[in-house]
């Protein structure tokens, strides 16, 4: 064969060769997809989302947070802001 035949028929086999490979991760990437939508479908049905904490252990949460801050605040000898002692008053009487 004369070279130049030879240099066409190497392009058109790593061509193939790029396209084949194109086309088997294209099929493995759709594949996977599926599969991870399929799996999301599955997990959504068996488990809902976690959704809200019920305000009252928000609140009783919130409440160890401001008492901890003030505290903390206290020791150190600094000044506890106003905004604190409001919402832990807030808080104290729900």
């Amino acid at each position: 064969m004369k070279s130049e035949t030879v240099g066409k028929v190497l392009i058109v086999l790593v061509i193939l060769f790029v396209f084949a490979d194109f086309t088997v991760m294209y099929s493995i990437f759709n594949d996977y997809a599926e599969y991870r939508q399929e799996k999301k479908e599955v997990y959504m049905k068996e488990k809902p989302p976690v959704g809200l904490m019920p305000k009252k252990l928000h609140d009783e949460a919130r409440f160890q947070k401001v008492c901890r801050a003030i505290s903390e605040y206290y020791n150190s000898g600094r000044k506890i802001p106003i905004k604190w002692v409001e919402e832990y008053n807030e808080l104290v009487e729900k």
